[in-house]
């Protein structure tokens, strides 16, 4: 629609009736308007002749509308009459678009650098910020195809997104992006922008500048050292160079691109990941260079997908972060910290955060459903009436892959909940054996036990719907409490699962997006406790059949006070037909929380459930044998090589000397008196998501006598 108003409104100019010249002051520029008058008009002042290439001769045309630029396609009038039309409203209304990064002194003395500065698209006030830096060969600035585009689209996703003008040659622009970084940290709190995971982009030659300021830092070029960036998005660049230090990276390029191969790019992005660093790379099918946001081609959409890759890396919530949950000093029987007060704090309202711990309200404080009514407490409830339940994250660390998520239920006999004993120790040891885990802080009396379940499937829902954020496979979600926690897991499980949403209690209840969202979950955890009521295990095998149970694992002591119920309980699950795990704790009593060693028994159980759903490619290395000065290695799959990805790389020191891609048998040179180690890696092709452990193979090195493997 924005497209058909665009050529509407140029139509209608083209044939006078709205009368467009750059004199005039007031209109709006069109496909017509000379580009000349778009330089030289006034509303801009001395920067006008830098929104368009200093050094004319890399761009031909005299309109808005025939503009091409060199080593460039696919430039679209419409987007460039945008951007122009973007940069006079905001200049008419005095909104400062421009900025010096260098003082009068310093252009002084350097007049090259009087063709330098940035140009400020604004999203939200204080929102994050994003660094954009056209391509160009190191010649000219190619900034109305290869960054104002991607800028203006960032800005109205609400990031505040800078293009950079910066002077010809590699040396002098990587200085003037590095003096761009320091500028915005700077004056980030006048700019009114948040730098925290600030991102860096390029296209080309924008993008070996945005790749060397990523690796090297700032106070590589010039200025003193400042945060490095939480992503890098890169496209069409032959830049090779890898140093082990380099942030999370986005590519794209076409495979029609004849300066920049695609695969130059996929070989970098595969050595960036063997060093465990996130990654993510599309090839778009016969495309040349210089595509920029992508519009009307098949790369349309690119930009959504980088500022995902981006979102994902952040190291800050876009939800200012709580208290650490993880910080286990004090009371033991304190409440988790509560989501930090705002208006993005809920399920619905936040962007889920995949590496940063997170609290977030499960509902609307208006559209909680519930059939107690609360309202005054006399001292004898855990909560106070205006509690809202809450979820809280604990991810393991950025470079594992997670095998799946488990939501976790607090003991307490459905008065208190004990966090500190039960789930937060246990989420830590899970977290150790790569489980994304989530602390469900669900009602208590005097709410029932059916309206704390509605709060786990309301979680369990959460963290489906936010399953690539999370890096998990949807279908892996457990539940599983402690307790009366164990109680409300299985509650959940029989009762809430499914579409089954908030008006099954509350016919007041008003079901929004995420109820749309299954709460089906992979397993359920039972640890010192049992599917039924408080103190009272549910013992009706056909009930217990009927409901479809998935499979259960359940954990207690052998000195359990409940223990006589629980092995009826798991006598009457196997009559019922359902799968179940158990783990009996020798000398243990009710409430060892994380104690007894029992989670990597959990751990087991659960690949076994979850291996029903993984079909992974039978894959085996042959030890690697050195001939001739070079390591000759050798893969046996019966893998479809084009669903996959088989990495195998080279490392000397524990540096990254050379990769091969989908290579099954292949060699590497390699030098006498070194030592170096082999491994290989494989990876789904579409998400570069390992789909097996890797293969290593450590101290190889020549033989000169035999030339060959050593013993």
């Amino acid at each position: 629609m924005k497209k058909v108003l665009s050529l509407l409104l140029g139509l209608l100019m083209m044939f006078g009736t709205i009368t467009a010249c750059a004199e005039s002051g007031n209109e709006m520029y069109t496909v017509n308007t000379k580009i000349s008058d778009v330089i030289s008009d006034p509303v801009f002042g001395d920067y006008g002749r830098l929104i368009f290439p200093v050094h004319s001769g890399y761009y031909s045309g005299d309109t808005l509308g025939n503009l091409h630029l060199t080593w460039y396609n696919y430039i679209n009038p419409d987007k460039t009459v945008e951007i122009a039309n973007y940069f006079k409203q905001n200049a008419q209304a005095g909104n400062q678009i421009f900025y010096d990064i260098y003082t009068d002194e310093e252009k002084a003395a350097d007049p090259a650098k009087r063709n330098t500065g940035l140009f400020l698209f604004r999203g939200n006030k204080n929102g994050k910020v994003a660094i954009c830096n056209a391509g160009g060969g190191f010649a000219y600035v190619g900034a109305m195809q290869d960054s104002f585009p991607h800028a203006l689209e960032l800005s109205k996703k609400g990031y505040n997104a800078f293009a950079i003008i910066y002077r010809p040659g590699a040396d002098t622009a990587t200085e003037d992006l590095a003096r761009a970084i320091a500028f915005i940290h700077d004056n980030a709190d006048e700019l009114e922008v948040d730098v925290t995971d600030y991102s860096l982009w390029g296209g080309s030659a924008g993008a070996r500048m945005a790749a060397w300021l990523g690796s090297n830092g700032t106070e590589s070029y010039g200025e003193k050292a400042y945060p490095r960036p939480a992503a890098v998005i890169m496209q069409y660049t032959g830049h090779t160079e890898v140093t082990g230090s380099e942030p999370p990276t986005y590519n794209c390029v076409g495979t029609n691109d004849g300066i920049a191969s695609y695969h130059t790019m996929e070989n970098r992005i595969n050595r960036i990941k063997a060093n465990g660093t996130d990654t993510m790379i599309e090839v778009f099918d016969g495309l040349p260079h210089g595509f920029g946001i992508g519009e009307n081609t098949v790369a349309e959409g690119w930009l959504d997908n980088a500022v995902s890759f981006w979102e994902r890396n952040m190291t800050k919530s876009t939800v200012d972060s709580p208290s650490d949950i993880r910080d286990f000093e004090g009371d033991q029987s304190r409440k988790p910290p509560f989501p930090v007060e705002g208006d993005n704090n809920t399920v619905t309202t936040a962007r889920a955060d995949g590496y940063t711990d997170q609290s977030l309200y499960l509902w609307d404080k208006d559209n909680v459903p519930a059939t107690t009514d609360y309202t005054t407490n006399n001292g004898g409830y855990y909560d106070d009436p205006d509690f809202v339940p809450y979820v809280t994250s604990m991810l393991v660390p950025r470079d594992v892959q997670p095998k799946g998520a488990v939501l976790l239920c607090a003991g307490g006999a459905f008065s208190f909940r004990g966090d500190y004993t039960d789930t937060v120790p246990t989420a830590e040891e899970l977290n150790k054996l790569g489980y994304q885990c989530f602390v469900v802080d669900y009602r208590l009396h005097p709410y029932t036990q059916e309206e704390g379940a509605l709060d786990l499937a309301r979680a369990v829902r959460f963290v489906r719907k936010n399953a690539d954020i999370y890096r998990i496979n949807p279908d892996n979600i457990v539940v599983a409490g402690f307790s009366a926690g164990g109680i409300q897991a299985g509650e959940q499980a029989m009762n809430f699962k499914g579409d089954i949403n908030g008006t099954k209690l509350d016919s007041r209840y008003i079901p929004d997006d995420l109820d749309k969202i299954s709460a089906d979950v992979a397993a359920v955890g039972v640890i010192y406790s049992f599917y039924g009521r408080l103190s009272v295990a549910e013992l009706d095998v056909d009930k217990l059949r009927n409901a479809n149970l998935p499979p259960t694992y359940v954990c207690y002591g052998t000195n359990e006070v409940f223990r006589n119920q629980i092995e009826r309980h798991i006598t009457a699950l196997e009559n019922a037909g359902v799968t179940v795990g158990v783990n009996m704790l020798e000398g243990y009593s009710h409430g060892f929380g994380a104690n007894g060693n029992w989670c990597p028994d959990f751990d087991k159980f659960l690949l076994s459930v979850f291996s029903e759903e993984d079909t992974k490619p039978n894959i085996t290395v042959d030890k690697p044998v050195i001939e001739n000065g070079k390591i000759k290695f050798s893969i046996n799959s019966d893998a479809d090589l084009k669903n996959i990805y088989l990495i195998t790389a080279l490392y000397e020191d524990k540096i990254l000397q050379a990769v091969n891609v989908n290579e099954t048998n292949g060699e590497f040179s390699i030098l006498p008196e070194k030592t170096y180690m082999v491994k290989i890696f494989v990876w789904e092709r579409n998400t570069l998501e390992p789909l097996m452990q890797s293969f290593s193979f450590d101290n190889l090195k020549v033989d000169d006598k035999t030339m060959k493997f050593p013993v």
